[in-house]
This record gives structure tokens, C-alpha cells and sequence, in this order.
């Protein structure tokens, strides 16, 4: 339980009765906000999460990342709660590999947002089923944004290029991302959704168009697929809700779970649109943010976690 008035602010909340079943449920995003600007934990975010498992506190990652790509991270924290993968469309358990659920985007709303991207001349990456082949994807040429185009020369040629998209789309995809200038991508995604619902199959948009981006992007997954989705899974496996979940984000795919997360955090390296939501904002990723914001509400001297919340 919590203990505080609510009345008073974030601030005031503090972790008062340990237990054996959890009675919260954190949820933390990696690049940008766990993660430092290196993609390395940092030593004082290690030893609060793990304290965090002693005391009794579930712990999750609701990331973008793909299992392989989290897991390292979660078994370095300790991470014994299934993991919120590829923004919601996955769920795996980090010790046994065992997939919980997978929403694959529906063909027809895959396939009428390949149609419409190439009438705006976008970069399109199609991701494959992650249960069959992980990592997998396919494009029609070499995204022109120098960010795709840098993914996919480090992928390890799980990404391949084929002559035609449609034709090769696979039985389960996981997702498409559709890129380019503001320019092109703003009036592509106002209408990609007005045409997605007259595909019978409606999937959900996410729009990263935060201030100071040269490349905009478009990921369109399952409509259930979200991070806010995928851990009130988790939560539930844990007799709780997201009433219960206390979240952490940087970027636009983090929203919908820091709008109904109990307490949402907002990065402060994040984009700006996330403090509309968020209950407060921690401090940057490379300065600790979610170690320090973590160690104020349960009670724990930032210094020195191991000797608190005994």
C-alpha cells in the first residue's frame, strides 16, 4: 500500500507495507529514460530496482525493444515479471522465453498502409512475426533517413529487401513504421487514420513528431497493442491494476501508459507533450531520473539503497 494524501502531490507518497504479493507494479521504459544516453544502466539505477525486488516490489520493462534486446537489461536488474515488448504487441517472461501474447497487426490494415505510404513516398519497414524469427523485417529499398537506414545496416541482415512488399507480407505481421520529412509524414498519418477503420480490421497509429525531430514516424500496430495494454496484462497476472502501476517515459509510445498509470513520470530529456499527462518529471536519463524518483517514493536513501526499506 501507499501511504499520503493524495492532496498532497507525488511527492508525498511513500511505500509503507512490503509484502509478499505486490501491491505496486513499476513500469519502466529503457531508451531515454532507464538507460543512459549509452545504452548502459547506470550503478545507483541497479541498485534501487534490485532493492526495489527485495522489498517486494514488482518490476517490469515496457519498451519497444525486441526480447533479445531487453533481456540482457532485465536480467541484470533481477527482472522476474513478464516483459511488455515491441510497445505492447509482445509480452515474453525474461526467465523462461515463453511468449505470453503476441497481437499481430492485421493484413488488410498492413496492407492499406504500404499502399498509402508509397503514394507520400515514404521509408517503410515491415516487421515479421517475433515468435517465428525475431528481429526480422522487410523493405522495398534503403530507408533514406539516415536513422532506418542505420538500424537496418546494424541488424545483422535480418533485414531484407524484396521487390514488393504486398507479396511478401507475411501471414502474422508485427508492425510497420512509415518515415520522412513533417512535410509528408503529418498529412500521411491524418490520413492513415481516417482510411485504417474501413479496412475492417482497425489498428492503432502512434505519431513521433516531437519538437526538434528532422525525421517524423509512423509505427501502426494491432489496435490493443500498447504499452498501456500490455502492463495492465502483467498487472493483472499480479492481481492488480493500472491503478497500482507506477510509470516511467520519454516518448510519444509511452502516453497512453503515463496517462493511466496510478503515477506517471515524465522524463526530462522526453518529449514535452508527456508532462501534459505525467503526475511529475524526474530528472534525465543520464542524471539518475528514475533511480532518484524511485528512491523518494519507497522510502530509500538515494546514497545508500541496500540499507533502506528493511
Amino acid at each position: 500500500m501507499y501511504g499520503a494524501d493524495p492532496s498532497a502531490g507525488v511527492t508525498a507518497w511513500r511505500w509503507t507495507s512490503p509484502s509478499r504479493t505486490p501491491s505496486a507494479l513499476v513500469a519502466l521504459d529503457c531508451d531515454g529514460t532507464l538507460l543512459r544516453s549509452d545504452a548502459s544502466l547506470s550503478p545507483l539505477s541497479v541498485k534501487v530496482i534490485k532493492r526495489l525486488g527485495e522489498m517486494g516490489v514488482a518490476v517490469t520493462l515496457a519498451t519497444g525493444r525486441r526480447f533479445s534486446a531487453a533481456l540482457p537489461y532485465a536480467r541484470s536488474l533481477g527482472l522476474q515479471q513478464p516483459l511488455v515488448l515491441h510497445n505492447g504487441a509482445l509480452i515474453a517472461h525474461p526467465l523462461t522465453g515463453e511468449t505470453l501474447r503476441y497481437l499481430p497487426l492485421p493484413r488488410e490494415a498492413a496492407e492499406a498502409t504500404i499502399l498509402l505510404a508509397r503514394t507520400f513516398d515514404l521509408d517503410i519497414l515491415l516487421f515479421s512475426d517475433p515468435t517465428e524469427r525475431e528481429g526480422a523485417g522487410l523493405i522495398e529499398r534503403m530507408p533514406r533517413n539516415p536513422f532506418d537506414r542505420r538500424f537496418v545496416v546494424e541488424s545483422g541482415g535480418l533485414i531484407q529487401e524484396v521487390a514488393d512488399l504486398l507479396r511478401a507480407l507475411p501471414a502474422r505481421p508485427l508492425k510497420l513504421i512509415c518515415a520522412g520529412p513533417p512535410e509528408s509524414i503529418g498529412p500521411f498519418h491524418e490520413k492513415l487514420r481516417a482510411v485504417l477503420p474501413s479496412t475492417g480490421q482497425q489498428a492503432r497509429t502512434v505519431l513521433y513528431n516531437s519538437q526538434g525531430r528532422v525525421i517524423w514516424s509512423v509505427e501502426v500496430l494491432h489496435a490493443q497493442a500498447s504499452k498501456a495494454a500490455g502492463v495492465a496484462y502483467v498487472a493483472h497476472l499480479l492481481g492488480l491494476t493500472l491503478a497500482d502501476v507506477i510509470a516511467f517515459g520519454d516518448d510519444m509510445n509511452d502516453y497512453d501508459l503515463l496517462a493511466s498509470a496510478g503515477i506517471g513520470v515524465a522524463m526530462e530529456n522526453g518529449a514535452p507533450e508527456l508532462r501534459q499527462v505525467a503526475r511529475e518529471v524526474a530528472p534525465a536519463n543520464d542524471k539518475d531520473g528514475v533511480a532518484l524518483v524511485l528512491a523518494r517514493l519507497f522510502g530509500l536513501d538515494a546514497a545508500d539503497p541496500e540499507s533502506q526499506g528493511r
